[in-house]
This record gives structure tokens, sequence and C-alpha cells, in this order.
């Protein structure tokens, strides 16, 4: 089995972790309804544990 270094697995992940937070915070805030506060939170805690 192949090991991937840490910058090849962010290259999975989708790069710029900047970009990936908030694109998941946009699609969480217009799943819910185009609710901000649903899509801020999401993407605090895509900060947070990223």
């Amino acid at each position: 089995m192949k090991k991937l270094e840490l910058n090849q697995m962010e290259k999975l992940e989708g790069g710029d972790r900047l970009a990936g937070c908030a694109l998941t915070g946009l699609a969480a805030g217009v799943a819910a309804g185009l609710n901000p506060l649903v899509g801020g939170l999401t993407t605090l805690g895509c900060f947070l544990l990223t």
C-alpha cells in the first residue's frame, strides 16, 4: 500500500483550506434555505477541525 505525504493528501481534499471551507459553508447555507447562520457555523467548524 502506497503512503501519501501530507502535501499529496491536501491535494486530494481540494487543496486550499480557505476555499474548501468557504464552499462547504456556502453549500450548507443554501441547503438550509439560504440561512447564513448555518453556513457561518459550518465554515467555522471546518476551520476548527482542519
